[in-house]
């Protein structure tokens, strides 16, 4: 059985068993001594061994010492249990008497011993709470890192017995004691564990400077045994409070084990001067485990309480449980997440209802209890905080009270330089509510601020800004968190770093984030593939294979474009020109940072007439069927007819000159016709393709009738080609008008870090107005907000021509000398979906403008 490191803890879980004083034989006998032990009646257990060693005059003998070690640190008294530890040989030792000992010296502050020992204790097989031990103990500075923003004192009604668990009651401070109770000082019962006085209620009106305290409840509301922790609502007219099971005010309710358990009463009042009613048991209480320390939420009608019912993670369980009408519900355990195999106990919920405090032995600490902060977010509660030094020490720190308005409250701990066993403080804590972090983002290697740089926050928020004109951001963020920052900007690197706000006053600043300028310049030129004469007006169509985003380029006269493409990106590109065959190509920048990418291209010229032989297209033997091996070769086909949509083709089939002429000329007339009927249900026209079947009238070699030849000489004849018969008109494809077409002569990537964007809406504008100035507003299509560093785009419809600009701080755009013409206004940002509208300006007056309301992404910023 491991051993804990104060007897406050069993007054949680075990007996409550009142006996005299005085009504015990002390013969020494160590039989009896571990009898003792095991039922956990440590004071008197210590008495016995001490007599059996001196007895036995070996003051050496590693068992007792090692119980009487255990009797001192049940009881609390961590000194004389280290002491006792110190002196005993652990040759013959149990593994939970090496945790024992790291937990005594943990306790007295010897925190590098106890981690070797911590360490020994974990070489028998692994042990949650005291990995958590151990990772505490290497940890130790960030146990500390707050102690400046606490301010601790020792209250003056504190006595030398147990003082502990306050609650408030309006100004005053209601609390749990063993002292002495002033209505029946000479009563002989004790508690078990320690032999101290049973635990009752007091009050301090002014707890700051009044040592004096009162007896809060009234004598007809008082029992023999424990009164313990509790809490007062409804503007202090009724209480939840802990109470042994009593059947009347001075026998105890056991169970079988003989065992008391606790439970929760409810208590009410008239008025805040009145005498309480009898307290009534609430429903969820058993005789066979125990129930209390209750905590509230909403007035009440919530309860957060202690309990080691079965089916809990460890020895006692924060549980949560809601009245509706007179029912409560069945209690729920809030989980692993706060619950460990050890103790939860003492939770606290602040008046807000967002923070739950509550002391803990299995979360790792400074030692013994430490006391932990958790969120309340709906109705899950958030894994839990250290509050570190100073409220936490070496020793048991427990029962934290506290008003979140004002940063004051109170708290039990044992630790030395108190008045007595535990005892109450006071605390006030002025931790800064917000941080500013502030940088700068800067170009790595010229070190000036660039401005309109994108930078993103995350941590407990996730947020973003842009940097100002001379590089600076700033955040608003919490006290005692971590974050990370990222900072982008088209055409540079990304750069990244952390910070963190412990520690600091209200600000944090000298935060530098480096962007280098990246250029990836990717350009060529698109040729004649038999004059290698350069091809100008030659449509290029980019695709971002990663987002699928495209946008296109017309050559110029010497066949030349360029664009700057972004790192770690594959591009698809489409090359395409009237009476030309399109080529498709790619371009990777995977693991390019800078630099220049060449990419030629080299366009066929379609020659009328000219037969182009295809794959070989297979059919059954005397059958003309589409079979799978010939539809993968045809939508090879289909894919040519795609990339060329102005030709008019003839698809046309060829036979060997084996079997009769009428014969082959049928067959290879069904396979051409049945090979152009499945292209057309391809989505090919019917206008576009011709089938035609030659039999074996078009040899490619020798092999005609009565010619011997292979069997290979025989299928070069038996093939299908296509021809070019003619030309439809040129005419832009849908995906040609629904791209961006930009300026080959503009270095710009244009729009493409927008991995997430939505496409581009463009809502037709019946404007008959013109001018030669272009202004507008750009606004979030949800908030109504102005929506800074956004690029808008001008592009003059079936032309190259494009405009490009950045909103300012306040969402204005402006573009001026604007040609007459019909336009597509595209506004885009990261985060956001595109949108825009079309526009055909005249000159009917020199300025007009446009109002684009950009929705956000579905994936959120970038």
């Amino acid at each position: 059985m491991r051993i804990v490191t104060s007897a406050l803890f069993f007054f949680f879980a075990l007996a409550a068993i009142a006996q005299d004083h005085g009504d015990y034989d002390f013969t020494p006998n160590q039989s009896r001594a571990d009898q003792l032990f095991e039922r956990k009646y440590f004071g008197r257990a210590l008495d016995v061994y001490k007599a059996v060693i001196k007895r036995k005059k070996n003051a050496s003998d590693p068992y007792l010492q090692l119980k009487i070690a255990a009797c001192y640190q049940n009881m609390g008294q961590v000194e004389e249990a280290l002491a006792w530890y110190q002196k005993a040989s652990f040759d013959e030792a149990t593994s939970d008497q090496y945790f024992d000992y790291a937990e005594v010296l943990a306790a007295n502050g010897k925190y590098e011993e106890a981690g070797r020992w911590y360490r020994d204790y974990l070489a028998f097989g692994s042990d949650p709470i005291a990995e958590k031990r151990l990772a505490s103990i290497e940890n130790l500075d960030q146990l500390f890192r707050d102690s400046t923003f606490f301010d601790v004192v020792n209250l003056s009604f504190n006595s030398e017995q147990k003082d502990f668990s306050p609650f408030f009651d309006g100004e005053k401070i209601v609390f749990v004691s063993s002292r002495k109770r002033p209505i029946i000082d000479e009563f002989k019962h004790r508690y078990h564990l320690d032999e101290s006085l049973f635990l009752n209620l007091y009050q301090s009106a002014d707890p700051l400077v009044d040592p004096e305290v009162s007896y809060f409840f009234k004598k007809q509301l008082s029992t023999a045994f424990h009164e313990g922790p509790g809490v007062i609502f409804d503007e202090g007219l009724q209480m939840y409070f802990t109470r042994n099971n009593v059947k009347s005010g001075h026998a105890l309710q056991t169970d079988e084990e003989g065992y008391t358990r606790l439970k929760l009463f409810h208590a009410q009042r008239k008025s805040a001067s009145s005498t309480w009613n009898k307290p009534q048991e609430l429903p969820f209480n058993s005789a066979d485990f125990s129930s209390g320390h209750p905590a509230i939420l909403e007035n009440g009608n919530t309860v957060i309480f202690v309990s080691d019912r079965p089916g809990g993670f460890g020895e006692a369980d924060l549980y949560i449980t809601t009245k509706s009408g007179e029912n409560w519900s069945e209690p729920r355990n809030l989980g692993p997440a706060v619950n460990t195999a050890a103790k939860e106990m003492f939770p606290f919920v602040t008046a807000s209802g967002d923070k739950l405090f509550f002391a803990s032995e299995g979360h790792g600490g400074l030692g013994g209890l430490d006391i932990f902060e958790s969120d309340i977010i709906g109705n899950e509660v958030s894994a839990p905080r250290n509050l570190g030094h100073p409220v936490n020490s070496s020793r048991d720190d427990f029962g934290l009270i506290y008003e979140d308005s004002t940063g004051i409250g109170y708290f039990a701990s044992n630790r030395p330089g108190g008045r007595g066993d535990d005892d109450i403080y006071y605390f006030i804590y002025s931790k800064p509510r917000e941080v500013l972090l502030r940088g700068i983002v800067v170009d790595a290697d010229t070190q000036e601020p660039i401005p309109n740089a994108t930078v993103n926050l995350s941590g407990d928020r996730q947020t973003q800004t842009s940097s100002g004109p001379v590089g600076e951001f700033e955040f608003k963020v919490t006290w005692d968190q971590q974050y990370d920052l990222l900072a982008t900007k088209a055409g540079y690197s990304r750069d990244s770093t952390s910070a963190d706000t412990y520690g600091s006053v209200a600000v944090v600043d000298g935060i530098v984030l480096e962007l280098k300028k990246e250029l990836i310049l990717i350009s060529g030129v698109v040729y004649d593939v038999e004059t290698t004469e350069p091809l100008d007006s030659s449509k290029i169509i980019v695709t971002n294979i990663m987002t699928g985003k495209k946008f296109g380029f017309v050559t110029r006269s010497d066949g030349f474009y360029q664009f700057i493409g972004e790192p770690d990106v594959q591009y698809g590109f489409k090359t395409k020109k009237y009476k030309y065959f399109t080529e498709v190509g790619a371009v990777s920048t995977m693991g390019i940072r800078s630099g220049t990418i060449e990419r030629d291209f080299e366009l066929e010229p379609i020659v009328i007439g000219k037969p182009i032989r295809l794959g070989n297209i297979y059919f059954d033997l005397a059958k003309w069927d589409i079979t799978s091996r010939a539809a993968t070769e045809l939508d090879k086909f289909v894919a040519t007819l795609q990339d060329n949509p102005a030709i008019i083709v003839e698809l046309g089939s060829h036979t060997d000159c084996r079997g009769s002429d009428p014969y082959n000329l049928n067959l290879s007339q069904q396979r051409a016709s049945s090979s152009a009927d499945y292209i057309v249900t391809q989505g090919i026209g019917r206008n576009r393709i011709e089938a035609k079947g030659y039999g074996e009238t078009v040899l490619t070699n020798e092999c005609d009738d009565g010619v011997a030849c292979t069997e290979e000489q025989h299928e070069v004849n038996r093939r299908s080609e296509f021809k070019v018969l003619g030309f439809l008109p040129d005419e832009e494809t849908e995906e040609e008008l629904s791209l961006l077409w930009l300026d080959p002569n503009q270095l710009s990537s244009q729009l493409l870090s927008e991995s997430d964007a939505q496409p581009v809406k463009l809502v037709n504008a019946e404007v008959q107005k013109g001018s030669h100035v272009v202004v507008g507003l750009v606004t979030d299509e949800a908030t109504g907000a102005p929506i800074a560093s956004a690029k808008v785009f001008l592009k003059l419809a079936k032309t190259n021509l494009v405009f490009e600009t950045l909103t300012d701080g306040q969402g204005n755009y402006r573009f001026e000398e604007i040609p007459n013409g019909q336009y597509e206004l595209i506004g885009a940002r990261d985060g956001y979906g595109e949108a825009g509208m079309r526009a055909t300006l005249n000159n009917a007056k020199e300025e007009w403008s446009f109002n684009l309301e950009m929705a956000k992404s579905p994936n959120g910023t970038q």
